[in-house]
């Protein structure tokens, strides 16, 4: 998935139209979605006894390396001449993130024996009730962060301006990944925690 988004980002800096840079936008897309449920999974089986504290710190890795991006863009296009540089810039930042994972971590002792493929769950009705609900939080997500720029640099605020607007957003999601973590585990159920986040979500697009 970190491959997908390096490529993917890289074809996005030297596209020579505006719909080849779209597809290479919904390539990194699809390795953004992948890599979702696929961390989920690595972080339950090595951190069985913390599963929201291990979830609360790749989700903080993600948001502070999205941070950096986002605030770091502008002033790289500024530097280099245009969008294009600057896209190239922060997609070979991809290459470092593979490099590090191949690096750091380390094998897993249960993986040495062919693992069984699991069942997919067609027909459980709670499988397809919570694939609804991840598909509506990333698409709340996503679709914020693509559009929140764009609708306020419209309103006459400058690329850097709307850039930081982001980073901000980013940083109170940063904020929340960091504390939600420490009571998660402890106070409450996973259903009142799901609505609590929905009702907070609504509030916050109002």
């Amino acid at each position: 998935c970190v491959a997908l988004i390096g490529i993917f980002g890289l074809v996005r800096a030297i596209a020579p139209e505006t719909s080849t840079v779209l597809l290479a936008t919904v390539g990194m897309g699809i390795g953004m979605a992948l890599v979702g449920p696929i961390l989920s999974m690595t972080v339950r089986g090595r951190t069985p006894g913390h599963p929201a504290a291990g979830t609360g710190a790749y989700v903080a890795g993600m948001i502070i390396g999205g941070s950096i991006a986002v605030a770091a863009v502008v002033p790289l296009a500024d530097g280099l001449g245009g969008w294009r540089p600057a896209f190239a810039v922060v997609a070979s930042a991809a290459a470092i993130s593979f490099v590090a994972w191949i690096v750091l971590l380390r094998p897993d002792a249960r993986t040495r024996s062919r693992p069984r493929l699991p069942r997919l769950p067609w027909r459980r009705p709670s499988a397809w009730l919570l694939g609804l609900v991840f598909a509506s939080q990333s698409t709340l997500f996503y679709g914020s962060i693509t559009w929140l720029a764009s609708a306020y640099i419209e309103r006459g605020w400058t690329a850097g301006q709307a850039a930081g607007l982001i980073a901000f957003f980013n940083g109170v999601g940063l904020l929340a990944s960091l504390s939600v973590p420490l009571f998660a585990d402890r106070l409450g159920t996973r259903r009142g925690q799901m609505t609590g986040a929905a009702i907070l979500a609504v509030i916050g697009s109002l």
